[in-house]
């Protein structure tokens, strides 16, 4: 995810261009992703919350690489906001259903 030029050199002796990074990066917030979703839970946890961790983790990260895309690197077209807008308003929906779930005190 942080260096995929790397990582395309050292397994196929090939340059990368940049924008060619764009979709190893969204690759790569995917796979950590993936790995929070298959990651051994405890016995108290609820059940599904190793997914519900999974799918906000990639809604956030993604939203911000994304927003990063367009604000920092100036690159986007006429789908990029709307799909930050989408990904962020996603990760606040699942932040809103976890504070509805917790017990109050």
């Amino acid at each position: 995810m942080i260096a995929p030029e790397m990582v395309a050199a050292l397994l196929v002796r090939a340059q990368i261009t940049d924008l060619a990074t764009l979709p190893g990066r969204c690759m790569g917030i995917a796979l950590i992703a993936l790995g929070l979703a298959c990651w051994p839970q405890r016995q108290v946890e609820q059940p599904g919350s190793a997914a519900f961790r999974a799918m906000f983790t990639y809604s956030a990260l993604i939203a911000l690489f994304l927003g990063y895309v367009g604000a920092v690197a100036h690159l986007g077209g006429p789908l990029l906001w709307p799909a930050v807008g989408l990904h962020g308003a996603v990760a606040l929906l699942f932040v809103w259903t976890r504070r509805e779930k917790l017990p109050i005190t």
